[in-house]
């Protein structure tokens, strides 16, 4: 084998071992900016804050149901019989 034929093996070879480097780092920096972005915290977009309630409008505050109000009726006065009974046993 010649020196000149020695010298153009050399400058491959040089030449693949830049190439596989250049791959190396860009591979390396791939890997890290995954990691990077897999580390940090997500940015959440927020709504709107919620603004305050103006009035409620009265047919949300009417019992939709007469059934439901005369049961309400019925459950308030027992609790009224077993108050005056806890105050008369004691």
């Amino acid at each position: 084998m010649s020196t000149d034929q020695k010298s153009r093996a050399k400058r491959s070879n040089w030449r693949t071992h830049g190439t596989r480097l250049s791959a190396l780092v860009l591979s390396l920096l791939i890997f890290e900016l995954t990691l990077t972005g897999c580390a940090t915290k997500p940015i959440v977009i927020s709504p709107d804050c919620p603004r305050p309630i103006e009035k409620v409008p009265q047919a949300l505050t009417k019992p939709k149901f007469s059934h439901a109000l005369d049961y309400s009726k019925r459950v308030q006065n027992y609790l009224k019989k077993v108050e005056e009974w806890l105050k008369n046993s004691q």
